[in-house]
């Protein structure tokens, strides 16, 4: 007899995997911390009794809300992670007076919310709604002379917390992204009170940290971001010296909001949330703060340890367009071992393009190295992958100068290690301009080009220049004036000591890209299976399924996100089960699971327990088998991307495919990796960093991972430029070819090219104007016809609608599946089959697409 499969397992006890995923959370979480300041010996901590204050102590924050929720067995908060690890925390008053308060708070908030959503039966229009009301954490009492004393200790480690999700950007003002005047206040007290002041940063993105010039006695600063299940332990192992800190930024973190670019145009801010203007252009991060002369609080890849490392470029080799850099970096610390990332950036030169002061070309991490160990380590990347986009020509080109290949340990701590020249203009790649924005975006701009004035800027709060040299000070006007127009920096770089190496533009030989659509040979099978479906029945496979139908021949996994169409078993086609992310599976813990396959929640998670959902019957042992499903909360991406380790992402990806396969979930959806571009976006913490190649090579590496597994794959997701939240269902990400190509689509290239996901999910904005679920010439003249993608494409939940996408234009856009499936979307796909707009050929390409997902899932 066939055994039967629950999807799950059947003993309430920890697994032998869950254990392992734990140590690997763990691990990852201690590898993405970053270490921002450590002064007076503040760390390792020497104490073994800490004053603990801070909103984040207890509530630690693993994770975003929103669809990257996870419902593990349980969770380490900062506080249990120190207790574990045999420190003793002396400040219980404190914390025990702000779990009350906390208590009484989150009470009046739901209370609040409840009354919103009275009468609503709707749990669509419920969820969305109650989840628009974002509860503000307090920020706990005063602390007192008191509770100084009787902390019985000189160190006192202050945990700032804030939380964010999807449907709404943060807040510029206190409480979210400025520190509230009762934390100023307790900072003050506390840095004055103890000898020793450590401050974790538990926050899923940047946020103001000017307190730091206040006080001095601010001694050590630890940006935790968000560090999932194992969180408290992992911080109490680096925080003890177990571990040392080896994590470094994936953003630059500003002196002050107003330095960001057109940063008070963001989203709500300039009051109109419809049009999100890009005006910064190609200027985003460290490519804005390094060409502008902007001095930075702490820089893109900064990050300390407890010991220090030395580098020396050994060798640099060009073959072809390929270039090898050989490092050697050396521990020359004398106590602890660690990691270090070397950084490779490369300036470009100017000339018919304004070019980047320098952008991030390749990176890579040592293993763990002894004091006075050393090991080479060599990076490469391909010149041609740093070609500029022509707008007025659609191609991308590498302009005729010098390539200056820089070697660092953060953007503003690099030495030059070759210089490549380039004597004529080459041409790369001939596209044709796609999703160009039907009027000019004003940008910003350092030089008048047409009129050949070198390094002018436009924009009154501007340097003049895009020096940088070590530590972010400032350059000499002689030195600014050298690297704004020729990428040299005499504080640091030594041209006569630098190898020059000469590239042929005969290597260059541009690639002619074809916008015919690959054809897609049907086998006999296919084509048998298609041709029995009807027009209808074929477009239903276009939409997604019913959640909540189960049934004879349905797979069903209660919790999940959606799945693909559960109404064509008849004709021997099944469904493939989604579940969100990308913080973990995103799957209900507890179900209980009849005879017939049809599964009972035990238990309705807190998010979700509003109005009448909250009065919903759940199940008990009585009504079938208990299945148990406990998912991994991973750190989320942006603390793994602070890892800057691509095998850690390869190994976290594996780890996730095995709890997929466990629990029958086909594509998990993730990895988010939409650019940083303001601290403020509502879900920074579930994407990756400001660069694109290094959201690219993450991204690469997780599905990599993933999709080792067979049957398992991602989603890569927002695709693209949704990077606000408040209103973005409506709101148009306005962008210049330019920087959308080079900037916003240039790390999902990576991905694609590199790992080839089986899915990628369209966004919900609108881009220039036209939603992304029906641009044509985003889903199949860039995604497929340049960068040969090969999966399917699906629509973001919901995205489709009145006044939203339109499901009919989504086929011949490209757009293969609309999720989650609804009513709507059904009549208008058989609307537009009737009167002739939407095609049997469109329907059928999309159709062949699922059913080979379907295929590789094995359903």
């Amino acid at each position: 007899m066939e055994q039967k499969n629950y999807y799950g397992v059947l003993d309430s006890a920890e697994t032998q995997m869950e254990k392992e995923h734990r140590k690997l959370a763990r691990e990852a979480a201690a590898e993405g911390f970053v270490l921002l300041k450590n002064g007076n010996g503040a760390l390792p901590l020497q104490n073994r009794e800490i004053a603990l204050y801070g909103m984040g102590a207890r509530k630690t924050v693993k994770g975003g809300l929103g669809s990257g929720s996870v419902e593990e067995r349980y969770s380490v908060n900062i506080e249990e992670g120190l207790e574990n690890a045999g420190f003793t925390v002396t400040t219980k008053r404190w914390l025990d007076d702000y779990d009350a308060e906390y208590e009484r708070t989150y009470r009046e908030y739901r209370e609040m919310v409840e009354e919103k959503v009275a009468g609503m039966t709707d749990a669509w229009k419920i969820i969305p709604l109650a989840h628009s009301y974002v509860y503000r954490f307090p920020s706990g009492r005063l602390i007192t002379e008191q509770d100084v004393q009787e902390s019985r200790t000189d160190t006192a480690v202050y945990v700032l917390m804030r939380q964010a999700g999807e449907g709404n950007d943060r807040k510029l003002e206190e409480g979210d992204y400025y520190l509230t005047q009762t934390e100023r206040e307790n900072l003050r007290m506390v840095s004055q009170s103890y000898a020793h002041t450590i401050l974790i940063v538990n926050v899923g993105g940047p946020m103001d940290l000017g307190i730091l010039d206040e006080l001095p006695g601010i001694d050590a600063v630890v940006l935790f971001a968000q560090g999932g299940m194992e969180g408290g332990n992992a911080l109490a192992d680096v925080l003890s010296g177990r571990v040392n800190f080896s994590g470094k930024l994936t953003d630059t973190l500003p002196l002050s909001y107003e330095d960001i670019p057109f940063g008070e145009e963001f989203s709500y801010l300039n009051g109109d949330l419809e049009n999100e203007n890009y005006k910064e252009g190609i200027y985003v991060g460290y490519r804005y703060y390094d060409s502008f002369d902007k001095k930075v609080r702490f820089p893109f890849g900064f990050g300390l340890s407890y010991t220090t490392f030395a580098m020396e470029t050994e060798r640099a080799v060009l073959e072809g367009t390929k270039v090898t850099v050989l490092v050697s970096v050396r521990n020359t610390g004398a106590q602890y071992a660690g990691r270090e990332v070397v950084q490779c950036y490369v300036s470009a030169p100017n000339g018919r393009l304004e070019r980047e002061y320098q952008s991030l070309a390749a990176f890579a991490k040592t293993g763990e190295l002894a004091p006075g160990e050393s090991q080479q380590i060599e990076l490469s990347f391909d010149l041609r992958d740093l070609a500029g986009y022509e707008e007025a020509d659609a191609s991308w080109i590498l302009e005729q100068g010098e390539y200056i290949v820089r070697i660092g340990d953060s953007s503003r701590s690099t030495k030059a290690a070759a210089v490549i020249e380039l004597e004529e203009t080459a041409t790369v790649r001939r596209c044709r301009s796609c999703c160009a924005p039907q009027e000019p975006v004003e940008e910003l701009r350092r030089r008048a080009v047409s009129e050949g004035k070198a390094w002018e800027t436009e924009r009154p709060d501007g340097r003049e220049a895009a020096c940088r040299a070590e530590n972010g000070s400032d350059c000499e006007t002689a030195e600014v004036a050298e690297a704004a127009e020729t990428g040299w920096n005499s504080a640091s770089d030594k041209k006569d000591k630098v190898v020059r190496l000469y590239l042929d533009p005969s290597a260059i030989s541009a690639e002619i890209v074809s916008y015919e659509l690959p054809e897609q040979e049907e086998s006999e099978a296919e084509k048998a299976l298609l041709d029995s479906l009807t027009e209808n029945e074929m477009a239903s496979l276009l939409r997604g399924g019913n959640i909540q139908a189960q049934g004879e021949g349905i797979h069903m996994v209660l919790g999940a996100a959606g799945s693909t169409a559960k109404n064509l078993t008849a004709k021997g086609i099944g469904n493939a089960v989604f579940s969100d992310g990308p913080a973990g599976l995103n799957v209900t813990n507890r179900v209980c699971r009849g005879e017939d396959g049809v599964e009972k929640a035990m238990e309705v998670p807190e998010r979700y327990r509003w109005g009448v959902l909250a009065k919903m019957p759940v199940a008990t042992e009585a009504d079938g088998t208990v299945v148990y499903r406990y998912a991994s909360a991973w750190p989320v991406e942006l603390l793994l991307a602070q890892s800057w380790n691509t095998e850690l992402l390869r190994r976290i990806g594996e780890a996730t495919a095995q709890e997929m396969t466990l629990f029958g979930v086909t594509l998990w959806l993730a990895p988010g990796m939409n650019i940083h571009r303001n601290p403020l976006g509502g879900r920074t913490f579930e994407y990756y960093s400001e660069d694109p190649l290094l959201s690219g090579r993450m991204a690469a590496a997780l599905t990599q991972g993933v999709q080792k597994t067979p049957g398992c794959g991602v989603t890569v997701k927002h695709f693209c430029c949704n990077n606000t939240e408040d209103n973005r269902d409506h709101i148009s990400s306005n962008v210049s070819e330019r920087a959308l190509r080079e900037i916003y689509l240039k790390g999902f290239e990576i991905a694609v090219r590199e790992s080839q996901p089986r899915a990628l999910m369209s966004s919900y904005n609108l881009l220039n104007h036209v939603y992304t679920a029906n641009r044509g010439d985003l889903l199949n003249d860039i995604l497929r016809c340049e960068w040969g993608y090969q999966g399917i494409v699906m629509t973001d939940w919901s995205s489709t609608g009145e006044g939203k996408a339109d499901p009919a234009k989504c086929p011949g856009a490209g757009n293969d599946l609309v999720m989650p499936g609804t009513p709507y979307d059904t009549q208008r796909m058989e609307e537009a089959l009737a009167d002739g707009t939407l095609g049997m050929t469109e329907v059928r390409r999309c159709a062949l697409r699922i059913l080979r997902l379907l295929r590789e899932a094995g359903v």
